[in-house]
């Protein structure tokens, strides 16, 4: 090699080992996962469940019953506190005892799934003790046990344990969705959408595995699994190629069944922050698959930066980005823009917020915050201990339109974790709450 190739190849190697620690640097450090929204009462809950010993529980708490699939029956609690507070889902065993709570407090994935309406949806996987009952084995790991609790002020609460499927198996990762259907809260749909290449069909345009959508269903009101395979994939040419679809979130469009979307109160979209949403109207029989590309705005291709796959290989975009829908089924895209995650920028931050406009599917912007000209020179910001960095993982407010919830941590490297309450279209810090004081 040349002594210019040299120098070139060392420049290159320079040039990637600055943006690779620019890149550590942007990407979120926070105390806890963030919080699990969608709840009709607008609470921002605590994705972990919390074990506690019998008779712990305040009187004021929501409580239910049920019994897991190894027989152990156990009481759910939640307590609803309004946004930036904190809600909180504790378990406590009423027949196992210790042995329950051991299990629970070892396990990480026992977690707040999803919520709608009134209710939850709790994913709590039990491990088997081994012969040492300090020492809990998990090689002995049951199937994860759904349930779905209903957690409502002023109206009777309840818990129940969902079958499981010979067929399906609730993959722990999977974005697995929830929707509340009208008429007393009382019944529900749950729906994972899974993608899979066939081991014996090839796409005829492109000449690889072809790849299945398939949506798993259960019916409350049947109290049965189905399964519908294979649904087309909308593939437009563009931003939708086979094998590029990550699904990064799930949600409902509404939680007030006096406004649907499109005429449907069981649409669901699930989310690649990267590309766009997947529609779907989980309660038709024949249901199907309608692309709708997100707004131009900056994606990260780890094909193209092969130096930053060890990098979250996505870079999180859910730290950036979200989608979700106010109460009144209003479907809304969130972009915090600080530059291709972190990379091009170090000021100049927006927050943009798009409409997504019916029956056309197209967005339209509604909000947009300068962060460094408008939310820090805001007297309630100045006068508060919050550091002045880019806000992360924004939150749609299930209460109030135009209201989003952030989580604002200390760059690089600072100790707290702060969330705050913005009213994008007045332009207002409505409220903040340090997370870490607050239990998280």
């Amino acid at each position: 090699m040349s002594f210019r190739q040299t120098s070139i190849q060392i420049r290159r190697n320079k040039t990637r080992s600055d943006l690779c620690r620019r890149a550590m640097t942007a990407l979120p450090n926070l105390c806890s996962a963030p919080p699990v929204v969608g709840h009709g009462s607008g609470a921002l809950f605590h994705p972990r469940l919390a074990v506690i010993p019998d008779g712990d529980i305040p009187q004021s708490w929501a409580s239910a019953s049920a019994t897991t699939s190894d027989g152990n029956e156990v009481r759910i609690s939640v307590r609803l506190a309004s946004p930036p507070a904190t809600s909180f889902v504790k378990v406590q065993s009423a027949a196992a005892g210790d042995k329950l709570k051991l299990r629970l407090r070892l396990d990480p994935t026992s977690r707040v799934v999803a919520a709608h309406g009134d209710l939850l949806l709790i994913c709590m996987p039990l491990v088997d003790a081994g012969d040492d009952d300090d020492s809990p084995s998990y090689s002995r790991r049951h199937q994860h046990d759904l349930f779905v609790f209903r957690a409502c002020v002023g109206h009777p609460c309840w818990l129940r344990r969902v079958p499981h499927a010979s067929y399906y198996y609730c993959r722990i990762n999977n974005p697995l969705g929830i929707v509340s259907l009208p008429g007393g809260g009382d019944h529900f749909i749950l729906a994972d959408l899974q993608m899979y290449s066939s081991r014996y069909q090839l796409d005829p345009a492109t000449g690889h595995l072809q790849e299945i959508a398939c949506l798993v269903r259960y019916f409350s009101a049947t109290d049965r699994w189905d399964f519908k395979a294979p649904l087309a994939m909308p593939y437009d040419g563009d931003a939708l190629k086979p094998d590029h679809w990550r699904t990064d979130k799930c949600f409902c469009s509404s939680t007030d069944h006096k406004q649907t979307d499109n005429g449907s109160t069981t649409i669901m979209y699930w989310v690649d922050y990267h590309l766009g949403l997947l529609r779907c109207d989980v309660g038709n029989c024949a249901p199907m698959l309608r692309f709708i590309r997100l707004p131009e705005i900056e994606s990260w291709n780890s094909y193209s930066f092969p130096a930053y796959r060890f990098l979250q290989d996505r870079m999180c975009p859910e730290a950036y980005r979200t989608a979700g829908a106010y109460k009144g089924g209003t479907v809304i895209f969130v972009h915090v823009d600080n530059g291709l995650f972190g990379l091009h920028k170090k000021s100049g931050f927006t927050i943009t917020i798009w409409a997504l406009k019916m029956p056309e599917f197209g967005w339209h912007e509604v909000r947009v915050l300068q962060v460094d000209d408008e939310l820090w020179q805001l007297p309630t910001f100045k006068d508060s201990p919050l550091p002045r960095w880019v806000p992360q993982f924004p939150m749609v407010s299930m209460r109030q339109e135009d209201v989003l919830h952030f989580i604002l941590h200390e760059y690089p490297c600072g100790d707290d974790d702060w969330m705050i309450t913005v009213d994008m279209h007045h332009k207002l810090l409505q409220s903040y709450e340090n997370r870490i004081k607050a239990g998280w």
